[in-house]
């Protein structure tokens, strides 16, 4: 059903990527899809699910929970129960936070620039948020980012 909708042009839902992971969680159960692209797809779309959940989560949060687990054994178990090996899983998963991380920044600075100062530290807050869930590699871009950001706030 998931793969038809996205041949049909309609995104995976939320509530599939979900359904998925409780099904494979309950059940002990593998997923294969018909092809690699389709499955890194699938992983890429739960990665941005992920992510966007931690992005509703209040700044003050340390942790995000989805379904009752944590957002980062969501990450990692669906990567196992579809067959992602997991370099693969870790880069899809840094490149999604390198984005997100960029887009946040430039939209912060739009906003400061604007003269929204507030809200520019809220986009900031939420690049945190992100990063102490999914933590860059060590001398990154984005640990760089990272440790900046926790000494501003």
């Amino acid at each position: 059903m998931m793969t038809d909708n996205r041949i049909n042009g309609r995104d995976i839902m939320e509530d599939d990527i979900i359904q998925l992971w409780q099904i494979c969680r309950t059940f002990g159960v593998w997923v294969s899809f018909d092809t690699t692209n389709t499955r890194d797809s699938f992983y890429c779309a739960s990665v941005d699910f992920v992510l966007n959940v931690c992005s509703r989560a209040p700044s003050h949060c340390t942790s995000v929970q989805i379904d009752g687990e944590d957002a980062r054994k969501i990450v990692a178990g669906l990567a196992e129960n579809i067959g992602l090996e997991n370099i693969c899983a870790a880069i899809i998963v840094s490149a999604a936070v390198a984005a997100r991380t960029r887009s946040r920044f430039l939209q912060a600075w739009a906003l400061e620039i604007q003269g929204k100062h507030a809200e520019a530290k809220f986009e900031l807050s939420k690049i945190c948020l992100m990063l102490q869930i999914f933590p860059p590699e060590e001398s990154s871009v984005c640990d760089l980012v990272f440790l900046y950001l926790l000494y501003e706030f």
